[in-house]
């Protein structure tokens, strides 16, 4: 839905990763291990739709933290924070910082990356941004 808001605006359009950043990150995962994930979410699928409301919940109450611990709590997420979240939070960080220079921005990334100590909302307060929620 951003994306055509920008489109028909003519707002230029960037990202802080590409594609085969995004797919890398598998690379680093063991097979063994990505197949043990995706096993344990064909045999949790059934039960997965409470988890999926919880999230959706948590979200509409803009509950950051709970997000981000349900995120970081869940069995996909074992052993793999620092390449599904913190490092790339890390890796944003600068090129957040060139694309704003000294325009108004906007950046979409997915709710776990906000919170937590490595999160977007407190590495951009550590390099001096001031970060306000918008409603």
């Amino acid at each position: 839905e951003f994306m055509k808001l920008a489109k028909k605006s003519s707002i230029e359009i960037l990202g802080l990763e590409s594609i085969d950043d995004q797919m890398g990150i598998f690379d680093a995962i063991p097979y063994e291990d990505q197949a043990e994930m995706l096993m344990e979410f064909i045999k949790s699928y059934g039960s997965e739709k409470g988890k999926i409301e919880e999230m959706v919940q948590l979200y509409v109450d803009q509950d950051l933290k709970g997000l981000y611990d349900f995120s970081t709590q869940s069995s996909e997420m074992e052993g793999y924070q620092d390449l599904m979240l913190d490092n790339r939070n890390e890796n944003w960080i600068p090129k957040m910082e060139n694309m704003m220079g000294d325009k108004v921005s906007f950046f979409a990334v997915g709710a776990a990356h906000l919170w937590g100590p490595k999160g977007v909302i407190n590495l951009l307060k550590e390099q001096g941004y001031t970060v306000k929620a918008v409603n």
